[in-house]
């Protein structure tokens, strides 16, 4: 069968892996929606979001993709950001629709128990279309909220629903973060335990995979800069049929 995901149920078989021997920029943008792989861009959500994408700050390190965030200003268009940060993505290059996407990840921890900054992994909807008309199947990305200061969470975004959940334990450090979307619905595997499911709103149009390293001062956890994000895999599978 080959290498299946974590506690998903199913039999799979991958079609995109990346073990981060290399940084393959021909299948990676290492910036925000730049068609110059060296260029400087504006983040995702340009309203709350403290630091640009730089190229730089994206690299390999001892078998791991490496993300840092430095402390170290950029002016894009006339707007300065404090930070510098990292994102990988391959949007315009691979998308899919439906599976089971899976990514081990070392979250930076604030304190005991809190994820510092905005890490997150997660699969967005193929641009141009407005947000988040095609969805957004967010893995898990470390939040603050009601529940608390750095949070791990995960939610299903489009025209229909924002919904998500939090679920319980200690997440930074070393962990599998996980989910299957189906045409019914998407479920989220954390270290192969099955930790949520949302059934209402799912989007049944292409998406492509994200990772990224961010600071906010309404959404994400503490900042802590400088800091890292470690990702040893990101592995994606179609059911078998």
């Amino acid at each position: 069968m080959g290498v299946q995901p974590i506690g998903i149920p199913g039999v799979w078989r991958i079609v995109f892996r990346d073990e981060f021997n290399v940084l393959d920029k021909s299948v990676w943008r290492v910036n925000f929606n730049g068609a110059d792989q060296t260029a400087i861009t504006h983040p995702v959500q340009r309203d709350n979001e403290l630091q640009c994408y730089d190229p730089a700050q994206v690299d390999i390190f001892e078998g791991n993709l490496r993300i840092r965030i430095v402390d170290k200003p950029c002016t894009i268009d006339g707007k300065t950001y404090k930070y510098r940060s990292g994102i990988i993505n391959t949007n315009h290059w691979r998308a899919f629709t439906y599976g089971a996407f899976e990514a081990r990840m070392c979250l930076a921890a604030a304190s005991p128990g809190v994820i510092a900054n905005w890490p997150a992994w997660f699969m967005q909807g193929v641009t141009p279309p407005p947000w988040p008309d095609h969805g957004e199947l967010d893995i898990v990305e470390g939040l603050t909220s009601s529940f608390g200061p750095g949070r791990a969470a995960f939610h299903f975004h489009s025209p229909l629903t924002n919904a998500g959940g939090w679920p319980e334990g200690d997440w930074t450090g070393w962990h599998t973060f996980g989910s299957k979307w189906a045409p019914d619905h998407a479920s989220f595997y954390y270290d192969g335990n099955l930790v949520g499911t949302l059934t209402f709103g799912i989007t049944n149009l292409p998406m492509y995979p994200c990772v990224y390293l961010a600071t906010s001062a309404l959404r994400g956890g503490p900042i802590v800069v400088p800091s890292e994000l470690l990702v040893d895999y990101v592995r994606i599978w179609k059911l078998k049929h």
